[in-house]
């Protein structure tokens, strides 16, 4: 949920925010297409070190909104001060530990450095009751009811 709600924040009510659009907008270089023969002119022109140069503009390249890692997005949010620096930490922490749990099921087990974040969740009661994270870093997950 405190995905969608930052990210609604960001891309619908800030959406034409500089800071926001840098999240999606990269500059990139974009390949110029020349006609054969200014390129034949042309190409004794375009080496450098014995590497040939392509011709090139400066543009924009853009990616999905979907496709910002969360950090970024909270980082963004902070620099905007639509968050305060220490709920865009545990933000950030939280989304962290998130990734962990899919980690843990993926590979029926848990690293010290991966459990202990968990464990600070559960400490506030993040989890359902279900959900044993202080289980033996080697054994696998309890079977979902």
């Amino acid at each position: 949920m405190y995905e969608a709600s930052l990210h609604h924040v960001l891309f619908v009510n800030n959406s034409e925010n500089p800071r926001v659009i840098e999240l999606i907008e990269f500059p990139t270089k974009k390949q110029i297409s020349i006609p054969a023969a200014s390129m034949d002119a042309l190409r004794k022109h375009l080496e450098h070190d014995g590497k040939a140069i392509i011709p090139t503009y400066e543009g924009v390249g853009k990616t999905d909104q979907s496709k910002v890692r969360f950090d970024r997005n909270a980082e963004c949010a902070g620099t905007l001060g639509i968050v305060e620096p220490w709920l865009r930490d545990e933000l950030i922490e939280f989304y962290e530990a998130r990734n962990s749990i899919h980690i843990l099921r993926v590979e029926h087990g848990a690293t010290s450095a991966a459990i202990s974040p968990l464990k600070r969740m559960a400490a506030c009661g993040a989890f359902l009751p279900s959900i044993d994270v202080a289980a033996d870093d080697r054994s696998p997950p309890a079977p979902a009811p």
